[in-house]
């Protein structure tokens, strides 16, 4: 090899090494490991100057609105408006047109201070994950004050729940929901045998499908069944608690019925 050669050679593998070192010196200070660090340690002799982290072009900071004023009402379904007010969320569920809910400071403000909480409705619902109580009344922190268990049955640890929530929080109003598709009133229609604890949800809804004219013969379907337990998990509420029908006595305490399809995210009020 001449010397012409030999310095030609020279001068490519120089450039080939700064180019790869130019890339390396790129691809480094894209890492955020090396954000606000001096990079020359890992970087090295290149032959070309860094560009500075702080100079690099970076896309702007997204501007987060402010969030809307938190509502100082105590409670957030006026007294005698619960029917409206849950029948208009659930159109709105359905429509697609919710509220936008910043659950973290919407009403945050009001429902952790001195007062506590203060919800509206009380509701007695199916655990079923289907059915996302305040997502479907398109409800917000403080509103609802619910109790879920499979098969949405009373006992006495939800008419201890609702007695709290009507006399101590402000409670007005009371519903009981249902939903089409329930697995648990299939299980109690069918009297089905169940492992574990599961028995518990079969003989707290069977008698309400005893109780129905003609019996458990006479139910066609198990959303025929569903509407009969919610009718019969309402009395059932109001004959165990004192409380409860004094409330209702003396005009404190509205009742709803629903039943609420899987199928369509359609609320129909029994009342």
């Amino acid at each position: 090899m001449n010397r012409f050669n030999s310095l030609s050679l020279a001068v490519a593998l120089t450039l080939l090494t700064c180019d790869v070192a130019t890339a390396q010196q790129s691809r480094q200070l894209d890492n955020p490991f090396f954000e606000g660090r001096d990079v020359s340690a890992w970087i090295g002799a290149s032959g070309r100057q860094a560009v500075p982290v702080q100079s690099r072009k970076r896309p702007p900071t997204p501007i987060v609105p402010t969030p809307p004023a938190v509502d100082p009402s105590p409670t957030g379904i006026p007294r005698g408006k619960a029917l409206e007010e849950l029948q208009a969320g659930n159109l709105r569920f359905i429509r697609g047109g919710v509220y936008t809910h910043s659950w973290l400071q919407e009403r945050l403000q009001v429902t952790s201070g001195d007062s506590g909480q203060t919800p509206s409705v009380g509701v007695l619902s199916c655990a079923d994950s289907r059915v996302p109580v305040e997502m479907i009344f398109d409800r917000s922190v403080g509103d609802l004050f619910v109790v879920r268990v499979a098969g949405n049955f009373q006992d006495e640890g939800a008419v201890g729940t609702f007695e709290f929530g009507v006399g101590a929080l402000g409670v007005h109003t009371l519903l009981v929901l249902g939903h089409t598709q329930c697995g648990a009133v299939n299980a109690a229609r069918q009297n089905a045998t169940l492992p574990g604890s599961m028995p518990a949800f079969v003989r707290a809804i069977r008698p309400a499908l005893e109780a129905a004219p003609g019996g458990v013969a006479a139910i066609k379907s198990v959303d025929e069944a569903a509407e009969i337990n919610v009718r019969w998990q309402m009395q059932q509420l109001l004959a165990r608690s004192e409380i409860l029908r004094k409330a209702r006595e003396e005009g404190r305490l509205q009742l709803l019925l629903g039943i609420y399809d899987v199928s369509t995210g359609v609320v129909r009020f029994l009342n």
